[in-house]
């Protein structure tokens, strides 16, 4: 994503650019921590943390912490996994959930003092419109289903094992947040902070 540096004095462009670059080492981060986090869950759950993982799948609050969990809910009946396979998957779906929006939650407020200093000239409308697409195609519509068609794989099926389907969870939960990450760094950089409000000098 650009970054409007048009009329910048070298030093003034040198700490945004420098800014920029704390901003995507702290964004790598916290991709990485949640990459940690959802793989030791993942493996706890499955081996250990039987019980704790079932929290996530029978709390509607920590199971409504990725949204399309209460769709996959409703299908588990109908499938073959077992009662640990299904708690393993709506644990690390919403761990991996909680992770990331924590993590960009605390990113925004480190940096939202440094985003201020930056503009950008046009809002660019791609990284809502997926957002909103991914959204309705791979969240409230995305199921279990047997279609074979073209990029088929990248579908869940009744007979994905729990790893499989745990994968293609990973992969839709990173790139949504990913997404919802670009959208809302494009608004902030859009939109300029209101002016502060000067105080009246006084009269001599």
């Amino acid at each position: 994503m650009s970054e409007n540096t048009s009329g910048n004095t070298k030093p003034e462009l040198q700490a945004k650019m420098a800014a920029a670059n704390k901003r995507g080492q702290l964004l790598m981060f916290v991709w990485g921590v949640s990459l940690l986090v959802a793989i030791a869950a993942w493996v706890l759950f499955h081996y250990e943390l039987q019980s704790v993982a079932c929290y996530f799948r029978d709390n509607s609050f920590l199971r409504d912490i990725w949204p399309p969990n209460a769709t996959a809910l409703l299908q588990m009946p109908s499938l073959h996994y077992s009662e640990r396979d299904q708690c393993t998957f709506f644990g690390v779906r919403s761990i991996t959930s909680l992770t990331l929006l924590v993590g960009f939650i605390i990113l925004f407020a480190w940096t939202g003092k440094e985003l201020r200093s930056f503009r950008i000239k046009k809002f660019p409308l791609i990284f809502p419109a997926l957002l909103i697409g991914f959204a309705i195609f791979f969240m409230w519509l995305d199921k279990f289903d047997d279609y074979h068609g073209l990029h088929a794989s990248f579908g869940f099926h009744p007979n994905d094992s729990i790893d499989a389907a745990i994968i293609k969870s990973l992969l839709r939960i990173y790139f949504y947040y990913w997404l919802l990450f670009c959208s809302l760094l494009s608004l902030i950089l859009y939109f300029p902070p209101k002016p502060a409000s000067k105080s009246p000098s006084p009269t001599s």
